[in-house]
């Protein structure tokens, strides 16, 4: 006999892990608009506004964005902190590929920030977007560094041309371990359960405060 987490706790099937399920129908809502001319690839302004008022609905998201394979350009948003929804582009043809970053206000005025980024971000070379493009379907990467040294997991979804099947670039979602974590830490499962989030080999992703170091039950 079996129960799901619904039946042991409402505050699962509540909480904000739902964001787990919520990853990939926001990915392939993007690329069904892209596949009708809704959101042009090439119009990283666009794509960039999309992908920065939809973060400021969703502040448990920590990046969303699309790397081009054809022209390297990466175009992102960002939270750098829960108010403060930044627009991110990186053009190997501008500023030799630093990153360009602007703070989008709620009235959608926007201010370039100087100063964040010094080194080049050549989306093409980066580990998570080569290992992305050999992919198809939506997939969870393993968790990793981001470049702001933060950890955390990225969703990804390869968009291939409808006639020659070339990849043209990789939508992403990502979200930070930090906010898995206080999530678990506030679900309650019956008196003395606990959640932990694994990668497909096992590995411990997330876990609640009290676990974080070990839990005899993952052994």
């Amino acid at each position: 006999h079996t129960r799901s987490l619904c039946d042991w706790s409402s505050d699962v099937c509540s909480s904000d892990l739902k964001l787990v399920d919520e990853t990939p129908r926001i990915l392939l809502e993007y690329q069904s608009r892209i596949q009708r001319g809704m959101m042009p690839l090439d119009d990283t302004t666009s794509l960039g506004i999309v992908f920065t008022e939809r973060l400021r609905q969703l502040p448990n998201f920590a990046w969303i964005g699309y790397g081009s394979t054809i022209s390297g350009e990466y175009v992102g948003a960002t939270r750098r902190s829960q108010d403060a929804i930044r627009l991110v582009t990186a053009k190997p043809s501008v500023q030799n590929g630093v990153p360009v970053e602007e703070e989008i206000s709620l009235d959608g005025d926007r201010l370039v920030v100087a100063g964040v980024e010094s080194k080049p971000y050549y989306v093409k070379e980066k580990e998570w977007f080569r290992k992305s493009i050999t992919l198809r379907g939506i997939n969870w990467l393993d968790s990793y560094t981001f470049t702001d040294g933060r950890r955390g997991v990225t969703a990804v979804l390869p968009l291939r041309a409808s006639e020659s099947g070339k990849t043209l670039g990789v939508l992403h979602i990502d979200v930070f371990i930090h906010t898995l974590e206080q999530r678990l830490d506030q679900l309650k499962v019956g008196r003395t359960g606990r959640l932990h989030i694994l990668d497909r080999s096992g590995r411990a992703v997330a876990s609640p405060r009290a676990w974080r170091n070990s839990d005899p039950i993952l052994k």
